[in-house]
């Protein structure tokens, strides 16, 4: 497990524990210190994370990043490195992040995780591996719009429920952080760590579903 996934996971079971009824009243106060905790310590670490990424890729003008803790210029200069990465050109985002702000990361974001996901389009596939991951893209746009309402749910249940607290926390900081590369051949590999979560979520059957699809009690035989 890399670093900043094992951070973001730690994160979220930690944060989870904000949706849990304390049992004992021990829990109830050590629960927000724990809390508190990781609020304070995982962007520090995630931060840290990015920079030490950046300088092991870029090497001394990633050593530039670090050094002046400059995690914006970092991102920047990461996505601008994964775009001329690539020896196909058809098989990128192109440069979406074009200054070292944070206006420009947060307004690449909605873009960047919808591409995570749902692209490369069929039409978009440059080889047979890329339409294969075209035609997987398309599949999972088509099951999320049939299952919606059931995502929307499992949002409303994570208020009370832990675990799926827990799925949307992971999946989105997942979601966010894979999605600031732009090379589609590295979000496509790297959005299987992000599928379960989705899967999971999708899977939720709202509370007047569940009692439409329980089965039918049958009284015992005397």
């Amino acid at each position: 497990t890399r670093s900043a996934v094992g951070v973001i996971l730690i994160f979220s079971l930690l944060s989870a524990l904000v949706f849990r009824r304390p049992r004992t009243t021990g829990d109830a106060i050590l629960r927000p210190v724990i809390v508190t905790l990781a609020l304070l310590i995982a962007p520090v670490s995630f931060w840290k994370l990015t920079l030490v990424t950046v300088e092991e890729r870029f090497g001394s003008f990633g050593q530039q990043f670090a050094e002046g803790g400059d995690v914006f210029g970092a991102l920047e200069y990461y996505h601008r490195g994964l775009t001329a990465d690539s020896a196909k050109p058809e098989g990128t985002l192109g440069v979406q992040i074009a200054e070292p702000t944070v206006s420009a990361v947060v307004t690449y974001l909605p873009k960047g995780i919808f591409a995570l996901f749902f692209r490369p389009f069929v039409f978009e596939a440059w080889n047979a591996l890329a339409l294969a991951a075209a035609l997987e893209s398309t599949l999972l746009l088509v099951i999320l719009v049939w299952r919606l309402r059931r995502l929307l749910a499992s949002a409303r249940l994570a208020l009370r429920e832990p675990f799926l607290a827990f799925c949307w926390i992971a999946g989105l900081l997942l979601a966010v952080v894979l999605s600031l590369g732009s090379n589609f051949g590295v979000m496509i590999r790297q959005r299987g760590m992000v599928l379960p979560f989705l899967f999971i979520l999708l899977s939720i059957i709202p509370e007047r579903f569940a009692r439409r699809a329980a089965p039918l009690s049958i009284p015992p035989v005397p």
